[in-house]
């Protein structure tokens, strides 16, 4: 495992805590810090490691594998935009920034130029919210009805005059508190259709000392609460989720869930390994998990499925409440197209996915109808949506892939699109011209594909080398070549055989038109020369096969006894 040289960003109150959860870290070390304070270069000459003014002076000298981003708020824009531009995989503190501009901005350059913009939700990695996910997913106690998280504190009186209190600079309450649940509430509900809060404030402060906000996702409601307040209150950070067969407390000691009928359930929460953290948090393994995820994923280049695209502009963005209901409506409908009903929660986990891709490659056609009329084609995902949900057509790869994309999308999965090189049948090494996606899953890497006119996966086959997937009588495994990039091969009468690959350049929609409008026109192409393959075929090829499997284990059975 290499060891990953970490460049430290900011050495306040958040660079202290993950300069002593990365020194229990295997396989990585802090390699030198920026700051421009005496503080930075007092902390420096503590740790044993050198202090550079700017991002790049320190990757430029010390060959950086992953910066960590610990800085304030209004800072994190030109700090992530400086590391990405540097080519480096990065880390960031909550929150991210201060606007959806800022934050499209960083992830569109990260995606631009193949790295890993990373997101520091402390609490997608705590025992606490990973229970409450479980549950939800489920459905161990029902539906969720309602839920309320807190997050109250005591004025900061040691940050009074700072950028703490600056709303241009920090965004006060909703984003030095609030942020934290309102990421769990955007992970675990999705977006919600409207909101309403109210605040209050004391004579003569200049800034609310008090949110209270209440989400509407329809048949659920989720308030949420978060204070300076002008008390010295203890720290409360607590919780309770309200299901249609009992209720989950974290009341900031313990979680317990309650049902009648049943003793209370109090919940292992501790972890393995606990670090002090020296702010307004207990010793605890929260920071370790998280970074220790974030390297893992660094290592690999991938992204982390806790904090995705989609969560993240759920969370920043406007409540979008009309636009909201349509999505959901759009989304339904194209699962009752693939004779699924959509779940009330969604969890976007791998067995999901798999059922999806399944549903998706036995309901709706590859077909080339449209090519062989010289009708043209649109990948805009609106004429997608019209011609394969609403009309009940098919289409082939670029149309297909295309549309369950934005479906993945929409569901909270990462995705991130690559042109891929068809390989079976060919002589020589062919242009590019398939559509493919990788696909985070909370539970995994996955490559998905439904654009495909012959035998193929009909589940997803996990983003990972060498290791063989069965796939009822088929075989699949990812090798790697040095200049083909990630290669799909597949176990034929024995012998593996290339299917197709991929490079990681990740591709923007408007990268296929070309490629779509040559296999168009070129009748070589085999689109041109297959008859169109219906979902029955791949339906009855499924269940033959099955079939098949079941009377070969059936005779072998028998011959044993």
């Amino acid at each position: 495992m290499k060891n990953l040289k970490i460049g430290l960003v900011g050495t306040g109150g958040m660079g202290k805590v993950h300069y002593e959860n990365l020194q229990q870290i295997d396989g990585c070390t802090v390699a030198a810090v920026v700051g421009h304070s005496p503080r930075s270069e007092a902390a420096a000459k503590e740790w044993g490691v050198p202090c550079y003014p700017t991002i790049t002076d320190m990757v430029n000298a010390c060959d950086i594998d992953v910066v960590d981003i610990c800085t304030p708020t209004y800072m994190h824009h030109d700090n992530v935009m400086e590391s990405l531009a540097l080519g480096k995989n990065t880390i960031c503190e909550k929150p991210v920034a201060l606007s959806v501009k800022d934050a499209k901005e960083m992830l569109d350059d990260a995606e631009r130029r193949g790295v890993q913009l990373y997101i520091a939700q402390v609490l997608q990695f705590t025992k606490e919210v990973g229970f409450l996910r479980d549950a939800i997913k489920s459905g161990e106690f029902g539906k969720p009805l309602d839920a309320c998280f807190e997050r109250l504190s005591a004025c900061p009186s040691w940050a009074v005059g700072g950028w703490l209190f600056d709303e241009a600079k920090s965004g006060l309450l909703p984003y030095d508190l609030h942020i934290h649940d309102l990421d769990i509430i955007v992970s675990l509900f999705g977006k919600p259709d409207g909101f309403t809060f109210s605040s209050c404030r004391g004579e003569g402060k200049s800034y609310p000392e008090q949110f209270r906000i209440c989400y509407d996702f329809g048949g659920l409601s989720v308030a949420g609460e978060a204070a300076w307040f002008n008390a010295p209150i203890p720290w409360t950070a607590r919780w309770r989720v309200y299901f249609e067969n009992g209720m989950m407390i974290n009341d900031g000691e313990r979680l317990t869930a309650y049902q009648f009928g049943h003793e209370p359930r109090v919940y292992d929460t501790s972890d393995a390994v606990m670090i002090s953290t020296g702010v307004n948090v207990p010793p605890c393994g929260w920071y370790y998990n998280e970074l220790t995820h974030f390297l893992d994923c660094a290592r690999h280049n991938i992204p982390s499925p806790y904090v995705t695209r989609g969560q993240l502009f759920d969370r920043y963005g406007n409540s979008g409440g009309d636009k909201r209901k349509v999505e959901r409506e759009k989304v339904k409908k194209y699962f009752e197209r693939m004779g699924l009903e959509l779940p009330e929660q969604i969890v976007p986990d791998s067995a999901l996915l798999r059922e999806l891709q399944f549903a998706h490659c036995t309901h709706i056609p590859y077909e080339n109808l449209d090519i062989i009329r010289g009708i043209p084609l649109s990948l805009d995902v609106d004429d997608l949506y019209k011609k394969v949900v609403e009309e009940g057509k098919g289409g082939f790869c670029f149309e297909l892939n295309g549309l369950f994309a934005w479906l993945l999308r929409e569901l909270g999965y990462g995705v991130t699109e690559y042109a891929a090189r068809y390989l079976r049948g060919e002589k020589e090494i062919p242009m590019r011209r398939h559509r493919v996606m990788k696909v985070v899953a909370l539970d995994g890497v996955w490559c998905c594909d439904v654009g495909i006119g012959e035998v193929c996966p009909r589940y997803p086959v996990r983003l990972i080398e060498g290791v063989e997937q069965a796939q009822f009588d088929e075989c699949y495994r990812f090798d790697t070549d040095g200049d083909l990039g990630w290669v799909l091969m597949d176990r034929h009468h024995g012998e593996w055989r290339r299917f197709y690959s991929f490079t990681t350049e990740p591709q923007l929609p408007q990268d296929y038109d070309a490629l779509c409008l040559y296999c168009e026109k070129k009748p070589e192409i085999p689109v041109h020369q297959r008859r169109d393959v219906l979902p029955q075929d791949r339906l009855r090829a499924h269940n033959a096969r099955r079939e098949h499997i079941r009377s070969l284990t059936l005779a072998r059975c028998a011959l044993k006894s």
